[in-house]
């Protein structure tokens, strides 16, 4: 990537949050989804086929959108190797969670809690969907609820949640990471290597060497690669 596609690229991802619903128009088909053009044409939205919306339940056929068609999607997260390609939801399941917890935005801040840790214990949907949501707590309560998430049971709840770690005030953020790497369900570590960048380098090189001893190998490796970039 050149610094210009890498200031593109920064100024189009901050226009986009996870959970945030979106407008766009389909690009291309591809065997595995759609991609959608949400404004960028150089960082096209994937729709996986599992995130696409089916027909009646009779055939449970996937609908596939037209070619230039507009649609509504749920940024779901960015992958890729580079992490460059929004991951984006057009079935409605996800579409109605996040318009049901968008809701917490018009609450009182000292009523959002409750409300987010109702939906936690709703549809696999709507919890996400109050992951996403994180970023509006006061910050005097945001700290305690992550850290309650990142320790959760269910791997993929408690892996969204550390994805939130970043919306915490810096010199709160390491203490989060570390329970992070320390998780049973190595998925967790992993999306924990993705986030970590957010932290000073001090605190960057340490987080890396704890999860170089990691009982997955594959977080132990992905966290040597990411230590021998510090010296080069």
């Amino acid at each position: 990537m050149t610094d210009l596609e890498d200031a593109e690229w920064l100024a189009f991802r901050a226009q986009l949050r996870e959970g945030q619903i979106v407008e766009g128009h389909v690009a291309k088909h591809a065997p595995f989804g759609v991609f959608v053009d949400l404004g960028s044409a150089r960082f096209l939205g994937v729709v996986l086929l599992s995130n696409l919306p089916t027909g009646p339940p009779e055939t449970r056929n996937l609908v596939w959108p037209a070619l230039r068609t507009s649609v509504r999607c749920v940024v779901l997260g960015f992958g890729n190797l580079d992490r460059r390609q929004p991951r984006l939801s057009m079935r409605p399941a996800h579409l109605q969670a996040a318009e049901h917890v968008a809701q917490v935005a018009g609450l009182a801040p000292v009523d959002r809690e409750a409300f987010l840790h109702h939906a936690l214990d709703d549809s696999p949907e709507v919890a996400a969907a109050a992951i996403w949501r994180v970023h509006l707590l006061p910050l005097e309560t945001r700290e305690g609820f992550l850290r309650e998430l990142v320790q959760y049971s269910d791997a993929q709840l408690a892996a969204r949640a550390v994805r939130q770690i970043k919306d915490l005030p810096p010199n709160q953020r390491a203490d989060l990471f570390r329970l992070a790497v320390q998780h049973p369900a190595p998925e967790v570590a992993r999306s924990a290597l993705w986030e970590v960048d957010c932290l000073s380098v001090q605190e960057h090189k340490a987080f890396l060497q704890q999860a170089t001893h990691h009982s997955d190998r594959d977080v132990a490796a992905r966290a040597i690669w990411q230590l021998e970039r510090f010296s080069r």
